[in-house]
């Protein structure tokens, strides 16, 4: 089977892929959210019916695969997708996963979909979002990950009438989904003493994740906030501290819809190491505002 859309194309699999999609599958974010390959899992997987591989210009950036929930009473179809992590955030994996939700909805005649990425990816549901699939609810210590804990996944489902065309979307203002502050610290150490060792914080993300760290994301239940390393931040009472970070849909798109608003456009939106893209603007009271595109539409 062969399928297109605007840019991806999907293509049944082959032993020619097999090097690619290991090699893919050993990234390092790619591996936390879908574990450590087995020997031979590669080869049984591109030899498979329903799996296929995305390709972008001839070159494999991922792949995706489905599966079928055949009693009549309760029939369905589910889907799973990964992308090699330099082609997130480019709306590649809501093109490759509407490209198969189609398929499998006006060929395969399913009426439901179902996919569960991780309660934490919040760049996969975006993305599935993108293509009209909706939160049913989050399932508690669904999966276990490389490192032996459990971890929460979200149910996500999409009706056959709910499928969104990438067309409709097109010409649509950029969007803002979700924002949280960011303190900015000249140690780290000393901060996390304070929310993780004394308020019971987690830390939920660090950059980089093998060194000390320059950023990490700290959770208290359901709320999140950053803590950043900034050398010339205040010490002691008054000064700025905070700022906060707002994720857009399309950092560049929003860049230039806030200045064509007049706000001042204090950096440009640009690719930043831990694999975001990244803008900085002023509210009007001067707060700095970081705009941002998440990473990322690796499944779980």
């Amino acid at each position: 089977m062969i399928r297109s859309g605007a840019r991806v194309t999907l293509r049944n699999g082959s032993p020619a892929d097999v090097a690619r999609l290991t090699a893919i599958r050993g990234e390092p974010e790619i591996a936390r959210r879908w574990g450590i390959l087995e020997e031979g899992e590669i080869e049984e997987f591109v030899a498979e019916e329903k799996t296929f591989v995305i390709e972008v210009d001839g070159e494999v950036i991922g792949a995706t695969q489905y599966g079928e929930e055949d009693d009549p009473m309760y029939r369905s179809a589910s889907i799973d997708v990964y992308l090699t992590t330099p082609s997130h955030g480019q709306g590649l994996g809501s093109e490759a996963v509407r490209i198969l939700a189609r398929y499998l909805i006006e060929e395969r005649g399913h009426h439901r979909l179902t996919i569960d990425p991780a309660a934490d990816n919040a760049a996969a549901i975006r993305a599935y979002e993108k293509v009209g699939f909706r939160p049913v609810g989050v399932m508690r210590s669904y999966e276990r990950g490389p490192d032996g804990t459990w971890h929460d996944g979200l149910l996500m489902e999409l009706l056959a009438d709910e499928l969104i065309d990438e067309s409709a979307q097109q010409g649509q203002p950029t969007t803002f989904h979700s924002a949280f502050p960011i303190l900015s610290t000249r140690d780290v150490g000393r901060l996390l003493g304070f929310y993780e060792g004394l308020l019971g914080g987690e830390i939920r993300y660090r950059f980089p994740a093998d060194a000390e760290p320059v950023f990490v994301t700290i959770g208290i239940g359901s709320s999140e906030f950053g803590i950043a390393v900034d050398e010339e931040a205040p010490e002691g009472r008054g000064g700025q501290r905070a700022a906060m970070w707002v994720y857009s849909d399309d950092a560049d798109g929003a860049i230039e819809r806030l200045r064509a608003a007049g706000v001042m456009i204090v950096d440009e939106a640009a690719d930043q190491p831990w694999g975001e893209r990244m803008g900085r603007v002023l509210d009007p009271d001067g707060n700095e505002v970081l705009i941002g595109s998440r990473s990322g539409t690796s499944q779980a």
